[in-house]
């Protein structure tokens, strides 16, 4: 099986607790009874900015230099996480986005330095944090649930740095079930 390599927010472990907790709220004490949803741990939650697959794990080192790379040009900045959402496979998730809107030249820049350092074929998935999957006998109760809730962010932070993950592509289009490979600090938001 070939692998893939990715350059990943890693949320902090307080902020995936807030969405576990608030995805928990939804599906378990709304309904009053478990839903039989089959929730991601926590230390697994990361959104995938720039993917590329087919390679293999020593790619890691490759995607280690593009961090490296686009790191001395992304500035730190805050992100937020939408109300919870369910696709058509049943993948619960939260939508990530900014206040200014500077994610997806975020996003470029990291697969500009994918291609400066010689990897093609780099593929920007639905920017979004995975957080449960829904078995397809229950599609239609948690989907009614999800339409209860309010319609306000689930949780917000300050993004201070960028992580290399390597793994495998999931079960879905757009999935991969990847590990932290390495972190590296974003320059400050006012340094140079």
């Amino acid at each position: 099986m070939s692998g893939c390599v990715g350059i990943v927010i890693e949320p902090p472990l307080s902020m995936t607790n807030v969405v576990l907790d608030a995805a928990r709220r939804v599906f378990v004490e709304d309904s009053g009874e478990d839903t039989g949803i089959s929730f991601f741990p926590p230390e697994s939650y990361m959104v995938p900015l720039a993917v590329r697959s087919g390679g293999d794990i020593q790619d890691l080192d490759i995607a280690a230099m593009a961090l490296n790379l686009a790191a001395k040009e992304v500035v730190e900045f805050g992100v937020q996480l939408g109300p919870l959402t369910m696709d058509h496979n049943g993948l619960v998730s939260s939508q990530l986005s900014t206040h200014n809107g500077d994610l997806p030249a975020i996003v470029a820049t990291l697969v500009k330095a994918f291609e400066d350092v010689g990897c093609k074929g780099v593929i920007t998935p639905p920017l979004y944090l995975p957080i449960a999957w829904v078995g397809k006998d229950r599609w239609h109760e948690i989907e009614g649930l999800l339409k209860q809730q309010h319609n306000t962010p689930l949780a917000g932070w300050l993004v201070y740095d960028l992580c290399v993950a390597g793994g495998f592509p999931g079960p879905e289009d757009n999935t991969w079930i990847l590990e932290r490979y390495r972190c590296l600090p974003l320059r400050r938001y006012g340094y140079r």
